[in-house]
């Protein structure tokens, strides 16, 4: 084999082991995440003042992810899992709160390139009821606003 065809492997297979690496340190990633529970567009346009109850509001979005004095109540019930028949017991269940929170990760690398997009939607649903457990009132943010906003900047 001549000089000039080493020459030429060598290049040949140093391309290779370029390429090999290249590879190896390229990728992507996609994650997603969610806590809670979706919360309803049509059970949350349902809710009326004075009217719907603690336990309408139970029975709709489930177990509650805090209450009015929720750095109280959760420091007693530690990691104790509700029920929202648990909630109808609690004596500081004058305010709930709901929450639902979704995420998504997608990333994508090239040695030393790095692409990343990272979304996060978020709902959150706090109800007030008065002496009788009924909707004192209450609010809402979320995609309904999302939405509400895409419409006015029309």
């Amino acid at each position: 084999m001549g000089a000039s065809m080493k020459g030429r492997l060598r290049v040949f297979f140093r391309k290779i082991l370029v390429c090999s690496c290249v590879t190896l340190l390229s990728g992507c990633v996609v994650a997603s995440f969610s806590e809670g529970k979706p919360l309803p567009a049509e059970r949350i346009e349902k809710i009326q003042i004075g009217d719907t109850t603690k336990t309408q509001i139970l029975d709709w979005f489930g177990a509650p992810v805090g209450f009015s004095d929720s750095s109280s109540v959760e420091s007693l019930l530690g990691d104790y899992e509700l029920q929202p028949e648990d909630v109808l017991e609690l004596p500081f269940a004058d305010a709930l709160v709901f929450r639902f929170t979704r995420g998504r990760l997608r990333a994508r690398y090239l040695l030393v390139y790095v692409d990343a997009e990272v979304q996060v939607d978020a709902e959150t649903l706090v109800v007030f009821f008065d002496r009788d457990d009924r909707v004192l009132y209450y609010g809402y943010s979320g995609a309904l606003d999302a939405e509400e906003e895409a419409e006015n900047e029309e």
